[in-house]
């Protein structure tokens, strides 16, 4: 039987390291539980990402950025963000050097 989930697949190797341990079991069950195990643990395909909701970090975006931090210092990093149609994390970014 496979292990579908983190607990199970934990407890697998759990037993698996106390039949090895009690001498239940064969180097080759080890090798086959392994592999089963690897199989089962392998990176699977990513799933589609969402369509990116924000503009792109240009030059024109960063100076309107800049513009209005420098207009008003206390602007929050959201107000920024909304005002721009950027997300939050654009904006910290460009404000602490990070993006071009």
């Amino acid at each position: 039987m496979r292990p579908t989930t983190k607990a199970k697949q934990r407890l697998w190797v759990h037993d698996l390291i106390v039949d090895t341990h009690a001498g239940h079991v064969s180097r080759d069950e080890i090798v086959r539980r392994l592999y089963v195990l690897l199989v089962e643990l392998r990176n699977r395909p990513p799933i589609k990402r969402s369509d990116p909701c924000s503009v792109p970090t240009t030059a024109d975006v960063k100076a309107r950025i800049l513009q209005l931090s420098a207009a008003d210092p206390l602007m929050a990093h959201q107000t920024i963000a909304e005002r721009i149609g950027t997300n939050i994390g654009r904006v910290s970014e460009v404000l602490a050097g990070k993006r071009v």
